[in-house]
């Protein structure tokens, strides 16, 4: 799936300060893409696909 859809069904995208992208607000899975090729904004790569997911089930702070 392409940034863009999971923008669309989820929410914005939004990249954290090591480089994770995660749906804004959601602070449990975060995802990886295929190579970025036009610049270094989520915008400018809206057709990257997703090829990873990570999940952590731990709550932040445990």
């Amino acid at each position: 799936m392409p940034l863009v859809e999971v923008q669309r069904r989820m929410g914005p995208v939004v990249e954290e300060w090591d480089d994770t992208l995660m749906v804004e607000g959601s602070d449990r899975w975060c995802f990886d893409t295929s190579a970025w090729a036009n610049g270094w904004e989520v915008e400018q790569n809206l057709e990257a696909r997703l090829v990873e997911i990570f999940v952590n089930t731990a709550k932040q702070g445990e």
